[in-house]
């Protein structure tokens, strides 16, 4: 078998740019070589003039095509006068995100009707503005996973998936759900997807089910709603929003929110996992408009939203939010930040913690070895403190220890300002 494939190096030779692999084709012949079940090599019928190639089928049914490939023009274009265009897009849940918050963009696929045996999506996004956390397939429309890796350092990622012939077909397949944290106050859209042309080699596809790998890829589209299946008819918007919502801990969620002109002060919390519809687990007239979900699970993804209920007894509610709680133990590392305001030291962190946690302000001056601690914070809605007694003149570090109730504790990185 791989002195057949050897032989095929020979059409690798042939063209410059274009006759290198495509990052999907590199990526499947990587998981083949790797794959322990037996499979064979079934030769196309017929060996097209810009590219030759090789179907794969795996004993246990999964087939890939485009193992090898080689192009000596540019790959087949989709007609251009379609009213229909095979897109990838993503739909982010909310319009923008707060420093500290966990969300989730996921990204679709609209075939426009095809048939798509597997799908790359290459994606950028501001490294400086966002923490990359994982890239989740699990409940993908594909089910055979290529290709999952990150470059946190660039701020670029690639994610390739497949499935077995016919493929997939739907107007908004899941491909993959991005999970990120924001660094600092972002705005939608938070991921820009790659995608130059049909011909280049590093970019999104989306492949057909012709046994040739046509990339039929069109287009992408970012901040599109999803209409993936059937789904219950969307409860009203609520004029109040979410403004801010933070997995705290492993158990422990924070959500705050706005008021709306018509709102009547009572609340009521849903939330929901996965695939799965909102239900209620709460009812709440906070003054505060703040809740505290304390029933959350280590490690998952969770989606929350606000609703209201009129005289007449019609719901609305605010688009759903997401977040992911810590793994087990673990407490969200806090960002703390200094300033002079009114020649006394100002500190203020994100995210908000609440009462089941102590927030310890902690400072030394000078060359000083030791830490005192100022002030400890026990309270769901502060997250600001001002140092009074600091003397002109001095430098001061500070920083912020974070206890939760089981003990555990993180720190932040020590800051250092000088007082004028």
């Amino acid at each position: 078998m791989f002195k057949f494939l050897k032989k095929m190096s020979f059409f690798r030779k042939m063209g410059n740019e274009l006759s290198r692999e495509r990052n999907i084709d590199f990526s499947v012949e990587k998981a083949v070589k790797s794959m322990k079940s037996r499979y064979r090599v079934i030769p196309s019928k017929e060996i097209n003039a810009w590219k030759a190639y090789v179907v794969v089928t795996f004993v246990a049914g999964f087939s890939a095509a485009l193992i090898w490939g080689t192009y000596m023009s540019v790959y087949q274009s989709s007609r251009a006068g379609e009213t229909e265009q095979v897109t990838i897009f993503t739909s982010p849940a909310a319009a923008s995100h707060k420093s500290g918050e966990d969300f989730s963009v996921p990204i679709y696929l609209d075939t426009a009707g095809r048939d798509i045996v597997a799908v790359q999506v290459v994606f950028n996004y501001d490294k400086n503005a966002l923490e990359f956390k994982s890239a989740d397939v699990s409940d993908s429309g594909f089910n055979y996973e290529i290709k999952n890796s990150v470059d946190t350092g660039l701020g670029q990622g690639y994610v390739d998936l497949g499935k077995p012939t016919p493929g997939v077909r739907g107007a908004a397949v899941k491909v993959v759900a991005l999970n990120f944290r924001a660094i600092s106050d972002v705005s939608e859209p938070a991921v820009a997807l790659k995608f130059d042309s049909v011909a280049a080699v590093s970019d999104s596809a989306a492949i057909l089910d012709d046994g040739q790998g046509t990339n039929v890829l069109q287009r992408i589209a970012n901040n599109i709603p999803s209409i993936a299946g059937p789904s219950p008819a969307p409860a009203p918007a609520a004029e109040s929003s979410i403004d801010a919502i933070s997995g705290l801990c492993d158990t422990i969620v924070r959500i705050s929110w706005t008021a709306g002109s018509s709102d009547s002060g009572k609340y009521l919390i849903e939330r929901k996992t996965g695939k799965a519809d909102f239900s209620k687990i709460a009812e709440t007239e906070s003054a505060d408009r703040i809740f505290v979900d304390r029933t959350a699970k280590p490690g998952k993804l969770f989606a929350y939203r606000i609703c209201q209920e009129s005289g007449s007894g019609e719901k609305s509610c605010t688009e759903g939010k997401q977040v992911k709680t810590m793994k087990k133990k673990k407490i969200f590392k806090p960002r703390l930040e200094a300033g002079i305001v009114e020649g006394k030291v100002s500190l203020s962190w994100a995210p908000v913690y609440t009462k089941d946690f102590s927030v310890i302000l902690q400072r030394k001056a000078g060359k000083a070895k030791k830490f005192s601690t100022v002030s400890v914070v026990s309270s769901d809605i502060q997250n600001s403190y001002r140092d009074e007694a600091v003397v002109p003149g001095t430098t001061y570090s500070y920083r912020m220890v974070v206890k939760a109730r089981k003990k555990t504790t993180v720190t932040t990185k020590q800051i250092k300002i000088a007082v004028p």
